[in-house]
């Protein structure tokens, strides 16, 4: 085996003529790419490790154990020694993330070699040896995370089993999860019959699957969901956008229900959208049950306060505030899936949504007021200075337009009030925009002052 090979993934070469052993291991070399050419220092990189090291610890668990029922079940000639290099495996890749999760964090960095190289060894010098005495018969065809599951069943039964993370333990449940209603939209058929197996495990049973933003809007105003899955593209869309819209109380969704992002790719641009999207959680493909469960479990019954910035409404996961945003303070939202889980009514629910809705409104203004003076402060300084261009001026009076159109719509759907002085800062900013190349700087000087009486308006609320 040349390590070209080894580096490449995998291939036809590595079947052993099962399809349930053969996805296994493809998994695992999911599993070892996404660690490959991990820049181990930046933040990001702690999301991709900490996803893959969760994968694993349920991957060797419910993989080995389908090996070992299978050979077992033929009698396998080399099942105690296939099973103790399983075991040494095991034990080599714990010591790793237990080094890891204590702290010693380049220790992921030997992963990405280790995983693989073991993996193309074992497949063709062990795992070949069984190929083709198996048949499909002899198999446990069921998903990885029910036999993880029986390995920690099986656990102490007084034969020498592999340990299962605590992550894929059940939690023991404090709700009543029959009575959610849980939405799916994800393309992919084999990632929706995971889900769809990890939200039946916690209890849920009532599950809707939808592939564009429109039903889903539909379907909140018809009575809506506790949870949503979705992959952050959905129809071709953006998905983080729409969960923006969510929070920011622009859909007919209940602003407050949980959300679950499923993102494939590990580029940093998009990582960060997702965290900024105002999700709940964000999971990378490929995960595992455990995971996807513990995420679940753990927001629906410990959830997070909210924050409330220019460009941000979520869960609180940020250590400074944003530019041009006066401070965040914590808000405690209604969580949709507790209260239905622990049969508080709709009514006293609905009457927590709404204040809490009212909350984030005033902050969301105190924000924006102060992101309007922010962004008229550095138009005016780019323009005094002599360094301002077309495009940056359109783009700071783009921004302040829309900034201007979500005040002038709060403020008419959830105050009643009247609009007019925003509506005409608005409209001022759309006028300099069509006379780019005639602006002069005192146009620029009134526009600020008339930013800072609305943002005056609105920063006392």
């Amino acid at each position: 085996m040349t390590e070209a090979c080894q580096i490449a993934g995998w291939s036809d070469a590595f079947s052993v003529g099962n399809a349930a052993i053969d996805s296994d291991h493809k998994a695992f070399f999911e599993i070892a790419n996404l660690l490959k050419g991990i820049i181990f220092e930046a933040a990001e990189s702690k999301f991709v490790i900490e996803s893959a090291l969760a994968m694993l610890e349920e991957y060797v668990a419910g993989h080995f154990l389908r090996e070992e029922k299978a050979m077992e079940k033929i009698g396998f000639q080399h099942f105690e020694d296939h099973r103790a290099k399983h075991f040494a495996f095991n034990r080599k890749i714990n010591e790793v993330i237990r080094l890891y999760r204590g702290g010693s964090l380049s220790v992921a960095e030997k992963l990405h070699d280790l995983v693989l190289k073991w993996l193309a060894s074992h497949i063709m010098n062990e795992d070949m040896k069984f190929r083709s005495l198996l048949t499909d018969d002899d198999v446990d065809q069921r998903p990885l995370a029910y036999l993880a599951l029986d390995a920690l069943e099986n656990e102490g039964s007084g034969t020498e089993k592999l340990a299962v993370p605590t992550v894929i333990v059940p939690a023991k449940l404090k709700l009543d999860y029959s009575k959610i209603t849980a939405l799916i939209c994800e393309p992919s058929s084999t990632i929706r019959s995971g889900i769809r197996f990890t939200l039946n495990e916690i209890g849920i049973s009532n599950i809707e699957e939808s592939n564009n933003f429109i039903a889903i809007d539909e379907s909140c105003r018809n009575g809506g969901f506790q949870i949503i899955v979705m992959d952050a593209m959905v129809g071709g869309n953006d998905s983080a956008y729409f969960i923006r819209q969510i929070r920011s109380i622009q859909t007919n969704c209940d602003p407050f229900v949980l959300t679950v992002l499923l993102l494939s790719s590990r580029d940093e641009a998009a990582v960060r959208s997702a965290m900024s999207s105002g999700t709940d959680s964000v999971l990378l493909i490929p995960f595992s049950s455990g995971q996807l469960r513990d995420q679940i479990i753990g927001h629906a019954e410990r959830r997070k306060p909210f924050i409330v910035t220019q460009d941000y409404i979520g869960p609180e996961r940020r250590n400074e505030n944003r530019p041009g945003c006066a401070s965040a303070p914590q808000i405690i939202v209604p969580n949709p899936v507790e209260a239905l889980g622990r049969g508080i009514s709709i009514e006293q629910y609905e009457s927590g949504k709404n204040e809490a809705i009212q909350v984030i409104v005033n902050y969301r203004l105190k924000s924006l007021a102060g992101a309007i003076v922010f962004e008229c402060n550095s138009l005016a300084a780019g323009m005094r200075d002599g360094v301002s261009t077309k495009e940056s001026t359109f783009r700071s009076l783009t921004r302040l337009e829309n900034i201007a159109d979500e005040v002038a719509e709060k403020i008419r759907k959830f105050s009643g009030a009247k609009s007019y002085s925003v509506e005409t800062f608005r409209d001022r900013c759309r006028e300099l925009k069509g006379r780019l190349g005639e602006i002069a700087y005192v146009d620029i000087e009134e526009l600020s002052a008339s930013g800072r009486k609305v943002s005056e308006s609105y920063a006392s609320r």
